[in-house]
């Protein structure tokens, strides 16, 4: 019996084709495997876009994290000086209330002097 002459059905689009049709496979049935040579590049097709897509992606998150680090040092540069500021402005605002009780002490006495 010759394999041009036996049909297989494909396992992808489920039509009745020749033997001929579908790549060799020693370990498929007759020899074949079991999806036709069509159904076969438009799977490898896919495959590849499917990894292009992946890639580009893959690509884009990596930007998109770079950007966000960039972000991230910028906002904690931002809270160190904010901190540091506002420290500043707690020391000037003790030196000032300090000020303000010497200077209440100072004008209570002077009261009572008058």
């Amino acid at each position: 019996m010759k394999t041009d002459d036996l049909k297989k059905k494909c396992s992808i689009c489920k039509k009745v084709k020749e033997v001929s049709d579908f790549q060799r496979d020693v370990k498929g049935t007759y020899g074949v495997r079991a999806y036709c040579k069509e159904c076969s590049k438009i799977y490898a097709r896919s495959k590849d876009i499917s990894k292009i897509e992946l890639f580009k992606k893959f690509e884009q998150l990596q930007s998109e994290l770079a950007e966000q680090k960039q972000k991230n040092a910028v906002l904690l540069t931002k809270y160190q000086v904010a901190k540091a500021n506002w420290s500043t402005a707690f020391q000037e605002i003790a030196k000032l209330k300090a000020e303000i009780s010497a200077m209440s002490i100072l004008e209570d006495k002077n009261f009572i002097a008058f």
